[in-house]
């Protein structure tokens, strides 16, 4: 989350696979990445040329997807797991590679759902979001989010 409250969303340019879709930034972690942080604050860097400043590592959603792909010939089928954050930026100020990606969206949480999103990506965001809802009616936000969204204690 960039602007408080509010999440980025990044659409892909129209020459790759989910081409014209909106996503999460996301990325896959190498061999090299020294830690889940590390990797993390790369592919944000590598997507978005944002600096992030704060991780806020919580009860978000994980799922995992098939992908699948044509080697020699055959195709195959690989398990991927998309692992989700909360996270702070410096500036907010978006550059993308347009190589990956054709836009960016700074949305709030009731626009969301008008963006072309998987249904992965609109579960998992839906299931943030209301959690985020129940527990501010509760009054029982968890620290680590409250710090996060900019909320008063």
């Amino acid at each position: 989350m960039g602007h408080v409250g509010e999440i980025l969303f990044l659409q892909h340019a129209a020459h790759t696979p989910f081409a014209n879709m909106f996503d999460l930034p996301s990325g896959m972690f190498e061999p090299t990445d020294v830690a889940m942080a590390h990797g993390l604050v790369k592919v944000v860097k590598q997507a978005t040329d944002l600096e992030v400043t704060e991780v806020t590592i919580g009860s978000l959603p994980m799922w995992e997807y098939p992908a699948y792909h044509v080697i020699g010939g055959v195709m195959t089928r690989k398990l991927f797991y998309q692992i989700n954050f909360i996270i702070k930026v410096g500036d907010e100020r978006v550059r993308l590679n347009p190589e990956t990606h054709s836009s960016a969206r700074w949305v709030n949480g009731r626009d969301f759902k008008d963006l072309p999103l998987a249904e992965g990506t609109k579960n998992a965001v839906g299931m943030v979001l209301a959690s985020t809802m129940r527990w501010e009616i509760e009054g029982s936000m968890p620290n680590f989010l409250r710090r996060t969204l900019g909320r008063n204690n």
